[in-house]
């Protein structure tokens, strides 16, 4: 079933996308705005288009952090992960830019917003959360 590109590795990666925001990861309007600006496999497009967006996203969010609006401001670093990690999809390779390897937005929002979890009533930060994961 095609959503919006003829191209089926275009069309999967922009489902994915957008799958997310079920979860608050993406949001459906700017996802069809992106898309409309993207020509069928244009890989340098799709990235341009998908940065430009990612970027505004990141700035939006750090606005929302800056005068303490926290669930705006994590809500918008989870979307800007997500699109810069699209952005990229088509571009990954065994040579990556350091920048690829970085942890980015999602990394900010987790050091901002750290997570609870309920059952032992911790915070975890990123950290915290990989030594735990090492050590397991």
């Amino acid at each position: 079933m095609r959503v919006c590109y003829r191209d089926e590795l275009f069309d999967a990666q922009f489902l994915r996308t957008l799958s997310h925001s079920c979860y608050g990861g993406a949001d459906v309007a700017e996802c069809w705005n992106a898309a409309r600006q993207i020509p069928e496999k244009d890989v340098s497009r799709w990235f341009e288009v998908w940065m430009e967006l990612a970027a505004r996203v990141q700035a939006d969010a750090e606005r929302s952090r800056k005068l303490a609006r926290k669930i705006s401001a994590r809500e918008g670093f989870l979307r800007a992960s997500n699109y810069y990690r699209n952005a990229y999809v088509f571009l990954f390779s065994e040579q990556q830019e350091p920048e690829l390897r970085s942890f980015g937005p999602g990394h900010v929002a987790a050091c901002h917003f750290p997570l609870q979890t309920p059952a032992a009533r911790e915070t975890l930060t990123p950290s915290a959360a990989s030594a735990q994961a090492s050590d397991g």
